[in-house]
């Protein structure tokens, strides 16, 4: 049987698990099982650290939660996405079965880690160093909002530290470029630049704007892995996805707290 390491890279509430959680729900799609079968085989844990504690979120209830949120656009009912940041390290197991070929069937360990672990000044960089060695394919999720930057007058001024997001980006990019290199001396990795939430875009025919946008705020990034040295070692994939299909992004907002608890 074999087995397949795909790491998550991407920003704090990006939508990393929630992008899992949509693939996992489509590839259960029923027209698809004459090709594959797919199983969630994951453990769900608890982890504790410094007195925070987290639960890790299950890709069924994250999936339904995307229906939920499917839902409410039917009713033109704006969705507030919270700032809460994911503290640990995560783990998901898919199994990928053929019909009739056992010997084809795919255990895939899909690593989501916070975004900032990444940095190579972060406590945790170790770490990510490591899941970055035995990866074989990298998922670098995009928020495309941020990317694409506010898309009128009233979003600019609701969006002060937009700027500041990419130059946050800018930065990862750059400690990212350095992780690659230090796993030059790995095999043969595949490496994704999935822009998520991207409706908006889709819909409006502007998705090669998207594609566009991606190859500059990653054009560093993106000249190291294609280099001669670099299509030796990663191959490099653009793919914008739709999260949930039915949500467009419609503008950003300063935090806030609707309740207190």
């Amino acid at each position: 049987m074999a087995e397949m390491n795909i790491l998550m890279v991407g920003g704090r509430r990006s939508g990393k698990t929630s992008a899992l959680a949509t693939i996992f729900r489509t590839m259960q799609d029923i027209q698809l099982a004459k090709y594959f079968t797919v199983v969630d085989r994951t453990s769900l844990v608890t982890k504790n650290q410094d007195g925070k504690t987290e639960m890790q979120d299950d890709l069924k209830s994250k999936s339904m939660e995307m229906t939920r949120f499917a839902e409410k656009t039917k009713l033109n009912t704006p969705i507030l996405v919270d700032a809460g940041p994911t503290l640990f390290d995560w783990q998901y197991r898919l199994k990928l079965s053929v019909p009739g070929a056992p010997k084809k069937d795919l255990n895939m360990t899909f690593t989501d880690v916070p975004g900032e672990w990444c940095r190579t000044t972060d406590n945790h960089y170790n770490t990510f160093l490591q899941y970055a060695k035995e990866a074989d394919v990298f998922v670098i999720a995009i928020d495309t909002p941020y990317l694409m930057g506010p898309t009128s007058a009233t979003t600019k001024q609701l969006c002060g530290d937009q700027e500041s997001e990419l130059a946050t980006l800018a930065g990862c990019m750059s400690d990212l470029k350095q992780t690659f290199t230090a796993i030059q001396d790995q095999n043969n990795k595949l490496v994704l630049f999935v822009a998520i939430k991207c409706e908006k875009w889709v819909n409006a025919g502007h998705i090669e704007d998207v594609i566009a946008r991606i190859r500059q705020a990653f054009n560093v990034l993106l000249a190291d892995l294609l280099s001669d040295a670099g299509r030796k070692i990663f191959t490099v994939g653009i793919l914008p996805v739709q999260t949930i299909g039915t949500m467009e992004f419609a503008e950003f907002h300063d935090t806030k707290y609707l309740n207190s608890v």
